[in-house]
C-alpha cells in the first residue's frame, strides 16, 4: 500500500511533464526554465527511476533507490542521466517523436531478512517488489515493472544475481537484500517535432512555458542537494534497470 507521501496522479503529471521538459531543453542545448513546485511531496528528498524507450525498446533507464535530494529534481537529473544510458546510444532528436517517458517514484528500502536463495524467493511479491541486492562492492536492483518481463520469481533473482555480477543460481554469503515498490507515472508518444530556426538553430519555441507545468490543481501538485562525484558515478552504473 501506498503512504499518503506518494505522488498522486496529478503530482506524478508534474513529475512526467519535468523529465520531457528536461529532455527536450537537453536535446535542443538549452537550459530548463526554473520551475518549483508547490507540492511539499514534489519538494521532499525522494528517490526515483526515469525510463526512456521508444517503440517498446529500451533507451535508457537511471535512477537512485535512497532519497538524496528532492524528489522533482530527482526526476529531472536521471532524465538527463536516462539520455545518455552507458549501455545503450545516446537519445536524439530523431528519438524524440516516438518517445516514451516512464517516472517511477520509489518507496523506502526494506531490509529483508533472509539466509539463502529459496528463502528470498518465497519471500517476494511477484508484480509488487522491486529489488536491491549488494555485497558491499557491486550493487544490483531491478525495478517492479520488470515482472512484467520476468514473472517467475525463481527467474527475476537469478536475472538480477546476474545482472549484479553474482552466479545467478547462487547465493553469497554476505549479500544483503532489501526490497521496495514504487508508483509509475507514464507521459507517452507521440510528440510534435522539434522545432529549427532558418540558420538551423535550435527554436527556442519548443521548450514548455512554465505554465505548461501545473503546480496546483484540484490536488496539491508537486535546495538542491547532490552526492559527490564519485559516489554518484558509482550509483549510475550500479543501478541501471534492465529491460
Amino acid at each position: 500500500m501506498m503512504s499518503s507521501s506518494t505522488p498522486s496522479p496529478v503530482e506524478g503529471g508534474v513529475l512526467t511533464a519535468l523529465a520531457v521538459a528536461a529532455i527536450r531543453a537537453k536535446l535542443l542545448n538549452e537550459a530548463l526554465p526554473a520551475m518549483v513546485p508547490e507540492s511539499e511531496i514534489l519538494r521532499a528528498p525522494g528517490a526515483s527511476f526515469v525510463t526512456l524507450e521508444r517503440r517498446g525498446q529500451l533507451r535508457g533507464c537511471i535512477g537512485t533507490v535512497e532519497p538524496v535530494r528532492p524528489l522533482y529534481l530527482d526526476v529531472v537529473r536521471n532524465a538527463r542521466y536516462a539520455m545518455v544510458d552507458p549501455r545503450l546510444p545516446p537519445v536524439t532528436r530523431e528519438d524524440w517523436p516516438e518517445l516514451d517517458v516512464k517516472v517511477s517514484v520509489l518507496t523506502p528500502l526494506e531490509p529483508l531478512s533472509v539466509t539463502g536463495r529459496d528463502e528470498l524467493i518465497a519471500a517476494l511479491r511477484p508484480g509488487v517488489d522491486g529489488l536491491l541486492l549488494t555485497d558491499g562492492f557491486r550493487r544490483a536492483t531491478f525495478l517492479p515493472a520488470v515482472w512484467s518481463r520476468l514473472p517467475d520469481p525463481a527467474r527475476f533473482v537469478s536475472a538480477l544475481l546476474a545482472k549484479g555480477g553474482w552466479p545467478p543460481n547462487g547465493f553469497p554469503e554476505n549479500l544483503q537484500v532489501r526490497r521496495y515498490t514504487a508508483v509509475e507515472f507514464h507521459d507517452p508518444a507521440p510528440r510534435a517535432g522539434l522545432a529549427y530556426t532558418l540558420d538551423g538553430a535550435l527554436s527556442q519555441s519548443a521548450l514548455p512555458s512554465r505554465g505548461a507545468l501545473p503546480s496546483r490543481a484540484a490536488e496539491p501538485a508537486p535546495s538542491s542537494d547532490s552526492a559527490s562525484p564519485g559516489t554518484e558515478e558509482a550509483q549510475r552504473e550500479a543501478l541501471r534497470d534492465d529491460a
